[in-house]
């Protein structure tokens, strides 16, 4: 659930929003990584979870989406202020 949260704010943001031209292309990376992200997930959890306990792993694996969001937290908030600075034209 907050992937696909995570996953729409991001595509709807950069790719339709702000990069209209290029959201075919940025859709498909967002989508290479998510999939590579729960591809490496499918393989750690189960060890990992038996080794230091589920609730441990599950509190990494959460710290670890909190802190990948804040950059797009701070897309949300400068994004367009950002894009005026490097002189990157609106689509």
């Amino acid at each position: 659930f907050a992937v696909q949260i995570v996953i729409s704010v991001c595509l709807t943001y950069t790719c339709s929003d702000c990069y209209p031209l290029h959201s075919g292309g940025l859709s498909q990376c967002f989508g290479f990584i998510r999939s590579m992200f729960t591809l490496a997930l499918t393989f750690f959890e189960i060890p990992m979870g038996q080794r230091i306990g589920y609730h441990w792993t599950f509190t990494i694996f959460a710290i670890i989406c909190v802190l990948l969001f804040l950059p797009i937290v701070a897309l949300m908030i400068k994004g367009a202020e950002w894009r005026q600075k490097t002189g990157i034209p609106e689509d």
